[in-house]
């Protein structure tokens, strides 16, 4: 059974959801990080660990802002990445 996004042109295997100009697009959105952040998407792809990436971290960091959130609660933290952003 072919991944949703296999083969269309425009698609990327990885993320089967977005287009890429699309991804490129909300990439170039992306502040730059700080070195743990990177360190940590680094090790995440290095050992397979689960992680929200850059966009949508930023996405969710960008929604606390926006309500004025005093507390976040993440459950499931594999290392802690989601929780650096905010």
């Amino acid at each position: 059974m072919a991944k949703r996004g296999a083969g269309k042109p425009g698609w990327r295997m990885s993320d089967r959801i977005t287009a890429g100009p699309v991804d490129d697009y909300i990439y170039s959105l992306v502040p730059r990080r700080p070195e743990v952040l990177a360190e940590m998407e680094q090790y995440a792809g290095q050992h397979n660990v689960p992680i929200v990436g850059p966009a949508v971290a930023r996405i969710l960091q960008q929604l606390a802002l926006t309500i004025a959130a005093r507390n976040v609660f993440e459950l499931g933290s594999a290392i802690g990445y989601s929780t650096i952003w905010g």
